[in-house]
């Protein structure tokens, strides 16, 4: 094959691995961001710490190990104890939703930017 067939095979897959970049992390923002449910941020990325009814909903093979290793102690799986794991205080998820708002822009932007990129 002639030399410019690698040229321009070169320039099309360039474009489709931004194209590709792009979807990704508009699928990531539209996904984890955008649900009502997390709007404007997850907490657990804060504070680390989460329910079990949440870890249920969010990642079921770990809350699944999580009762395993509950029941083998003989000890209920959604009653974590008095103490444990306990919600911030309104200051703080107030602070959360305030950088979650300012990531989800800045991230916003990004796309944005990108997506400018690629097509312009």
């Amino acid at each position: 094959m002639p030399g410019v067939v690698f040229n321009v095979a070169t320039i099309v897959h360039s474009y489709q691995v931004m194209l590709l970049a792009a979807l990704i992390v508009a699928y990531h923002f539209f996904d984890v961001h955008l649900r009502a449910a997390k709007f404007p941020l997850d907490g657990v990325m804060f504070t680390g710490r989460a329910t079990y009814g949440y870890m249920e909903a969010e990642h079921p093979l770990v809350a699944e190990s999580l009762g395993d290793v509950a029941a083998a102690a003989g000890e209920p799986a959604r009653d974590p104890g008095p103490g444990r794991a306990a919600s911030p205080s309104l200051a703080g998820a107030r602070q959360h939703g305030r950088f979650g708002l300012l990531f989800l822009a800045l991230g916003v932007l990004l796309v944005v930017l990108g997506l400018w990129d690629a097509l312009c």
